[in-house]
């Protein structure tokens, strides 16, 4: 990327398919954040493990080692005397405990699609599907036996006693949709017509379930609508990627659903990303997706990983204006932007967003640089607040890595929501973003090297943008002591930034 140290910036991605399924449950149990200690507890040695350990063992079950004491049994080695009666409240949980959230039934529940009898009689005829599919034959009898194909997929997936095999029945899924029209001797319009009757198809048998399935099924058919493609990649037969849009008309409607739960939103806000890219939506679908993505970023109450999908989905919206005229993308995202009482990262997210989408004429593009550039004022300034301790340390370096992608390209590859146009309000602004870029350029760099970020770097930043509502704590009020040296760190970024590497004023 210009203008910045290649080499320390993080992998940068936006979606991680692991991470998602990892805190599904957390998100639907109640919206708590995982506990890395879950994660951690499998990675760990046990606590005084040693040679002639098994794991498992605790401590004082090695060779050698002092006896446990069995729970109720008299401690020889403490205070001697009467033993103190241990009070129980009968009535009160102890203070400061609170009850862990109830499970929600839609984690277990969910209505039968078809019947065992009906799936056995369907299983006998799959090797007749399976030759239908990859022979692209479409008579109507044919296409009979594909949706029965498709039906005995989908029916196996929702079986509750199939809960552990669901990410193979996933990939069996999968398979079948790569496989399909691969005869050889199909032309490259037989393959495209013959795929998209097979989407079509597949479309139309999962929509219904993701409000009838419970929650493990839902998330991994909504998984598989963000995954159709409707030509595969071939250079025999001059066809290339291309995702099936349609399928976004089913992800908008789990989106816009308040009984959905947040964790199968974000699986479906990715899905529309990659269609969206990938895929050549109409304009009203393109405008349904975007009033979708906008309705719901407004809604207050949401998860923050949700509303950080949101944010970074409006920026492959290829839509100016709405029907009235109004530029509802730009609005969604600059009131993001500066509700205070967002996450930084939701509001970072949004000013990355904004350097993606077609300004229309309506809009000031000084407007928008000047609004991210008071994000980046609030966000100093919490930041020097409580600056990273460490060069390592990850704190605040996301988010500033987000403000500088609303100026400049992730990479080659890195383009504006119309798939034409590089990415970034330096190429997007006619020149209205280079003022505020310059002054928030050294503050990205400072972070990703671990260092405070200075008084005066502030000062220059807030003298350009003006005064703006607090969105953190202000920055501490430094000594002489402490002005010295930061001016002196000062002086060294302004030679060579990336000298500093370590330095901490």
């Amino acid at each position: 990327m210009r203008d910045l140290n290649v080499t320390s910036l993080p992998n940068y991605r936006n979606a991680n398919s692991l991470i998602v399924l990892a805190i599904a449950a957390a998100f639907i149990n109640g919206g708590a954040s995982p506990d890395r200690g879950a994660f951690a507890q499998h990675t760990q040695a046990p606590p005084n493990s040693g040679p002639g350990m098994r794991p498992g063992m605790g401590p004082g079950m090695g060779p050698g080692a002092n006896p446990v004491r069995i729970p109720g049994q008299a401690d020889p080695n403490g205070p001697k005397g009467p033993v103190q009666e241990l009070k129980i409240d009968p009535v009160n949980f102890p203070p400061g405990f609170t009850l862990p959230p109830a499970k929600s039934p839609l984690m277990d529940e969910g209505q039968p699609f078809v019947s065992a009898d009906e799936l056995k009689k369907i299983s006998k005829d799959l090797s007749k599907y399976s030759n239908v599919l990859r022979n692209a034959t479409s008579t109507d009898a044919d296409k009979a036996l594909l949706r029965m194909g498709l039906k005995y997929r989908i029916a196996m997936m929702c079986l509750r006693e199939n809960r552990p095999q669901l990410s193979t029945l996933h990939d069996l899924v999968t398979k079948d949709l790569v496989n399909a029209a691969s005869t050889p001797s199909l032309t490259g319009p037989q393959v495209k017509t013959f795929r998209q009757l097979l989407m079509q198809e597949l479309v139309a048998l999962i929509d219904p379930l993701l409000t009838t399935q419970d929650y493990y099924v839902r998330l991994h058919l909504v998984l598989i609508l963000g995954e159709l493609n409707l030509t595969e990649e071939n250079s025999k037969l001059s066809l290339k990627l291309e995702a099936y849009a349609p399928s976004l008309e089913s992800l908008v409607k789990v989106i816009t659903n308040p009984e959905q739960p947040d964790a199968v939103k974000v699986c479906a806000v990715n899905g529309i990303v990659r269609l969206m890219k990938l895929g050549n939506p109409i304009f009203p679908l393109r405008m349904t997706v975007g009033q979708a993505l906008a309705g719901e970023l407004q809604r207050a109450g949401t998860h923050p990983w949700y509303q950080m999908r949101l944010a970074g989905a409006m920026s492959v919206v290829d839509v100016n204006v709405d029907q009235a005229g109004k530029p509802f993308v730009v609005n969604a995202l600059v009131g993001v932007l500066k509700d205070v009482g967002r996450p930084y990262l939701v509001r970072a997210e949004a000013a990355k967003s904004l350097g993606r989408i077609p300004l229309p004429p309506v809009v000031k593009t000084g407007d928008i640089t000047q609004a991210v550039g008071g994000f980046a004022l609030q966000l100093a300034k919490a930041a020097q607040q409580a600056p990273p301790q460490q060069k390592d340390d990850p704190r605040w370096k996301g988010e500033f890595i987000r403000v500088y992608l609303a100026f400049q390209q992730l990479d080659a590859n890195d383009f504006m929501a119309d798939k034409k146009s590089k990415a970034g309000l330096l190429n997007s602004a006619q020149g209205a973003a280079k003022p505020i870029y310059d002054l928030v350029l050294p503050m990205v760099v400072s972070t990703l090297h671990g260092q405070r970020l200075t008084v005066q770097q502030i000062q220059a930043l807030e003298a350009s943008v003006g005064p703006q509502p607090a969105g953190g704590a202000a920055p501490a009020e430094k000594n002489a002591t402490e002005k010295t040296a930061t001016e002196k760190t000062s002086a060294e970024n302004k030679t060579d930034p990336m000298t500093t590497v370590g330095k901490r004023p």
